[in-house]
């Protein structure tokens, strides 16, 4: 048996990092395409 099966509230975790990387990484994505955008107008 998987382990986290012996601890009930791992499931919560897992499932809070997934969210948080499910809204942190299009962040990222556009906080760079923002910045490319930006240094592109500069130059």
């Amino acid at each position: 048996m998987p382990r986290f099966i012996d601890k009930p509230f791992d499931w919560v975790a897992i499932l809070a990092l997934a969210s948080g990387a499910a809204v942190l990484v299009p962040s990222l994505v556009a906080l760079g395409m923002t910045l490319v955008a930006v240094i592109r107008d500069l130059v």
